[in-house]
């Protein structure tokens, strides 16, 4: 294979249908890749430091340095903030060297989003899985033959860097398409089923701003769980239900019984404890707007929400209601494919000094 000196990866983001928290606990989930993405533009170095660019993310740290040789960090913000907007990039990029089995290099990483990180729409697996995808195609592997090894490396890097995640974001966004989650597989390969829908499935896609972090939220629900172990259970068992359930209504083309369970598995987050008042008021909202259905999407505490519309002209006036809430609306549809290696481009002008 021919070793390009610079790539660009384009990856979707992904948006909850159902189980999400659940599929901490290895409950079955259901997502789906949304036509919104993350551009990752990567190419080798001379030396051996990993330099990290942002646009759209991360504001205050859009340009960090690592020098591998000597675990130095070059930014304009504290150490311990560089560290962790770096964490994603250098965790992949060492993950990918080690499946290589090829040394350690430097790299230039350019990173462009129009999304705010945490918002529940899968930015960081994008960000692990584009990361890993361009490192396989410039160290002369082949992303499209290891697309499933990408996902799972993509997980294995949430895994390291938060401590604690599920598969469904990076294979999600690494595969694309509507995924059922299954952590409990026993197989990589079996991880995340694609399921073909009957119908196309007309969406709506937003979010507000988040209160909170993905960690703090997982915490809280796992205080209820060691507070009424026996109740939780059965709360995830039925969320688990909720998700094979939503499948089989993909399948069928059963977008009212899609819109039902996915109203139904919001209020089960409302019982969580993790739905707040104004994703209350904006999914109440798009019910009254004609939604067949609608919920939070993802850790919760504002951040992503999504909607199911009886037709693609209804998810337009359902996206009106949203925007006029306050609310900002970013996909009315599904990306049926996952990540693309787009070959090459000119190198964005640098912004610093960290060159």
């Amino acid at each position: 294979m021919r070793v390009l000196s610079r790539v660009v990866v384009k990856v979707p983001t992904k948006i909850t249908i159902a189980g999400e928290h659940a599929v901490v606990y290895g409950v079955p989930a259901v997502a789906a890749a949304i036509p919104r993405f993350i551009l990752i533009t990567m190419s080798l170095r001379s030396d051996n430091r990993i330099v990290v660019e942002t646009q759209g993310l991360y504001a205050r740290l859009s340009r960090v340095a690592l020098d591998r040789s000597s675990d130095s960090v070059e930014s304009l913000a504290s150490e311990d903030d560089a560290r962790r907007a770096l964490s994603y990039v250098t965790t992949a990029l060492r993950l990918c060297e080690e499946f290589l089995g090829v040394g350690e290099r430097g790299y230039d990483v350019y990173i462009e989003s129009d999304l705010p990180a945490s918002i529940g729409l899968g930015t960081s697996a994008a960000i692990s899985v584009g990361t890993i995808a361009g490192c396989l195609k410039l160290r002369g592997g082949d992303p499209e033959e290891y697309r499933v090894r990408v996902a799972e490396l993509g997980w294995r890097t949430e895994l390291e860097v938060q401590g604690a995640a599920s598969p469904m974001d990076t294979f999600t966004t690494a595969l694309g398409g509507i995924r059922y989650i299954d952590p409990g597989a026993g197989s990589v390969d079996r991880i995340a089923t694609w399921i073909a829908p009957a119908k196309p499935i007309p969406l709506v896609v937003g979010y507000t701003p988040r209160r909170g972090t993905t960690a703090e939220l997982v915490a809280k629900v796992r205080r209820l769980r060691s507070s009424a172990p026996q109740l939780f259970d059965r709360v995830m068992e039925v969320i688990g239900d909720i998700a094979n359930a939503i499948r089989r209504a993909i399948e069928v083309g059963d977008l009212e019984l899609l819109g039902r369970l996915v109203t139904v598995n919001h209020g089960l987050l409302e019982a969580l404890g993790v739905v707040d008042r104004e994703h209350s008021l904006i999914i109440h909202s798009l019910l009254e707007a004609g939604a067949l259905g609608a919920k939070t999407s993802g850790a919760g505490s504002g951040g992503a929400f999504l909607a199911i519309a009886p037709s693609a002209d209804k998810a337009g006036e359902i996206a009106i209601v949203a925007k006029g809430l306050g609310a900002t609306v970013v996909a009315t549809g599904i990306y049926p494919r996952g990540f693309s290696v787009e070959g090459q481009r000119p190198r964005p002008r640098p912004r610093s000094s960290l060159s």
